[in-house]
């Protein structure tokens, strides 16, 4: 299964084919906005178990995806308490790489 498939709900971008990367981008948006304006952490979280199964079983370029734009953005876009709120909802397998970028990021 690819991201994109995944992920259509999350696409805000009007494109006919974004890229994994546009949508791994999308979807951080669409994290943040539901951290923003509604918190609802078992979205989230459900969000984050598909993105690990994707991640998991993803070739290199479906992980780089995950890193670079999806966990990349959302640590640009989302303050770090907010992250931090979140960041037990992480997966363990995702958990590391978020703390790497707040790491980064500080």
């Amino acid at each position: 299964m690819s991201i994109k498939k995944w992920f259509q709900k999350t696409i805000l971008k009007a494109q006919n084919s974004p890229t994994a990367y546009e949508v791994m981008q999308d979807t951080a948006t669409y994290c943040r906005d539901i951290l923003v304006e509604k918190p609802n952490t078992q979205e989230i979280a459900v969000l984050l178990k598909v993105i690990e199964l994707l991640y998991k079983e993803g070739y290199a370029y479906t992980k780089y995806c995950i890193e670079n734009e999806f966990i990349g953005t959302l640590a640009q876009s989302v303050s770090d308490e907010t992250l931090k709120n979140i960041k037990n909802s992480f997966p363990d397998t995702l958990k590391p790489l978020l703390l790497n970028k707040l790491s980064v990021k500080n």
